[in-house]
């Protein structure tokens, strides 16, 4: 299952977030924001492959596309010999 890391100063929003990505088979990662969270995005994302954020508002089709995106690029990497 792909791992997803949300990072958001507001608890509903992530709350939010995690039930969309959750609903479409990903274990979700929360991390409020400030330090906290961009310190969790910079441990989290070295072993992620994490290399996309979005700006606030963005439509729910917007980060499902970029997800999956971000999913297939990771994967990509990872069978791709070196």
């Amino acid at each position: 299952m792909p791992s997803v890391l949300v990072i958001d100063d507001e608890d509903r929003t992530r709350w939010l977030i995690r039930e969309v990505l959750e609903r479409d088979g990903y274990a979700v990662e929360e991390a409020g924001g400030g330090m906290i969270g961009i310190l969790n995005f910079l441990d989290v994302a070295k072993m992620l492959g994490a290399s996309r954020t979005l700006q606030k508002p963005f439509d729910v089709n917007v980060l499902l596309k970029a997800v999956a995106a971000e999913v297939r690029a990771s994967s990509a990497r990872a069978i791709s010999p070196h």
